[in-house]
């Protein structure tokens, strides 16, 4: 499955671009008073998955291009999962369901691991898609639809 090397560096990067966010906003969460710690984690985060998609991005492979995307999702994608159950623990946020958020962004990251797996697996429709692709598109649907009922109800500690 080939693309344009254009294509692949500006989608990896626009990606990288959207997990350094994410993960600016959850070191913000666990560690609001030590600028510095995280300033120094993100810099190296994004020099080292710069580097790497500079190296391996520009081969135009569509393997490559799924399997850095899972690689730079799984640890951004944890500490996202765990902020909201460390959030039902500590007994926070009590104008929604902070359970109920963690457990669909939960199953959203078990999605996203079976997507990377089933475009390396299936067999290819077209660029993005493959035979198997609807399973991981049937559980983004359930996990959105338990992250939203998670927002949309109270927590009753």
């Amino acid at each position: 499955m080939q693309v344009t090397t254009l294509t692949s560096l500006i989608s990896l990067f626009g990606y990288l671009a959207v997990i350094c966010l994410n993960l600016l906003i959850m070191l913000t969460i666990w560690m609001p008073e030590r600028k510095r710690v995280r300033s120094v984690f993100l810099v190296s985060w994004i020099s080292l998955w710069a580097l790497i998609i500079a190296v391996l991005g520009s081969t135009g492979s569509g393997d490559i291009l799924h399997s850095l995307i899972l690689l730079m999702s799984v640890p951004v994608m944890l500490v996202l999962t765990i902020t909201w159950y460390f959030c039902y623990f500590q007994k926070r946020l009590s104008v929604i369901n902070p359970l109920l958020v963690g457990i669909g962004f939960t199953v959203w990251f078990l999605a996203i691991i079976l997507r990377v797996y089933v475009s390396l697996v299936g067999t290819p429709i077209g660029y993005v898609f493959t035979d198997l692709h609807w399973i991981p598109l049937l559980l983004d649907i359930a996990a959105f639809s338990i992250i939203t009922v998670g927002f949309s109800k109270e927590m009753s500690y």
